[in-house]
Parts: C-alpha cells; sequence; structure tokens
C-alpha cells in the first residue's frame, strides 16, 4: 500500500511539472524584433570655441539654426591660489553662483557676445619656471528657455531652467 501511494505521489509531480513546463518553456524562448525607426535628436546644437593665451581665454558660443531658443552659462576653473584673481568681461555677461550667466536669450543661428577669462595681476615672475601658462578650464551648460502660464519667459538663473541641463561640456 505505501508503495503505491508513493508512485501515486511521484505520478502527481510529474504530472504538475508537465504541465507547469508550456509556461516555462515559452518563457524561456519568447522574443521579438522589429523594424524601421525614428532620428531622434537630444539636446540642443551648440558651436563652441576657446581662444587661449598665457594667462586668458576668449569663449565664443553659437547656437545651431535648427536649435530653440536657449539660455548659456559657463564656470571658469583654475588652479586654488589664482581663484581670487580670476576676472571676466564681455557684454552680456554676469556672474552669479560661480556661474557666468549670458543674459539675453541665445536665438537659434545666433553667437553669444565673447567672453574673456583672465588671470589678473599675476607677474610672469610669480610663475616657476616650469610654469609658463595658467590652465583655465571652461565648463559651459545650455538650457531651453522655458516659458510660464503668462508666456513670459523665465529668468536665465532660475533654477528650474538648470535643473534639466541638456547639453553640457567643456574643454582644457
Amino acid at each position: 500500500m505505501k508503495r503505491k501511494d508513493l508512485l501515486l505521489t511521484v505520478l502527481a509531480a510529474v504530472l504538475a511539472l508537465t504541465a507547469a513546463i508550456g509556461a516555462a518553456h515559452a518563457y524561456f524562448t519568447t522574443y521579438i524584433t522589429a523594424r524601421g525607426g525614428y532620428h531622434l535628436l537630444l539636446g540642443k546644437e551648440i558651436v563652441f570655441s576657446e581662444t587661449p593665451t598665457s594667462a586668458d581665454k576668449t569663449v565664443t558660443i553659437q547656437s545651431d539654426a535648427n536649435s530653440g531658443p536657449l539660455y548659456v552659462r559657463v564656470k571658469a576653473i583654475v588652479a586654488a591660489q589664482y581663484a581670487d584673481k580670476l576676472a571676466y568681461s564681455g557684454d552680456n555677461w554676469i556672474l552669479e553662483d560661480g556661474y557666468y550667466y549670458y543674459t539675453p536669450v541665445l536665438e537659434p543661428g545666433q553667437t553669444a557676445d565673447a567672453l574673456y577669462l583672465g588671470v589678473r595681476d599675476v607677474l610672469s615672475s610669480a610663475l616657476d619656471e616650469e610654469q609658463t601658462e595658467i590652465n583655465i578650464i571652461v565648463v559651459y551648460e545650455c538650457a531651453p528657455v522655458l516659458f510660464d502660464e503668462d508666456g513670459s519667459p523665465y529668468d536665465y538663473n532660475d533654477p528650474l531652467i538648470w535643473a534639466q541641463t541638456l547639453l553640457e561640456g567643456g574643454a582644457a
């Protein structure tokens, strides 16, 4: 009798496993293919250029003609001993929160006014013999212009704009 109960138990387990194997087999063998596609443009196209000298750098930024209106900001990084001597100039650029903001909207195909960055009051005698230049690292960001309910653009330095930066880059 025990042998018959054992045989029925094993047969019931095999039957249950056999019934479930179809679902497991389908799970492990299912795949899908797709054809075609769409061109997807992520971000905005801009042209960023720098013209360095020994202690200065000129930065220019131009938006692509197919781009939407953008806000632009730049961060300049120098060695700690020169950080307090970093100066800038350029029409429509303003320094706030460690960033140089281009205050007007950069329209499609437009070039922003040049931003001049430089380390001032450093004599060539202050540079050691191995160092003949001061490296200014520039990181730029651009973001699309956002509009409020009235259709007015947000300010260039609004945190909401920079929380969703689309394009970031830089050059040494």
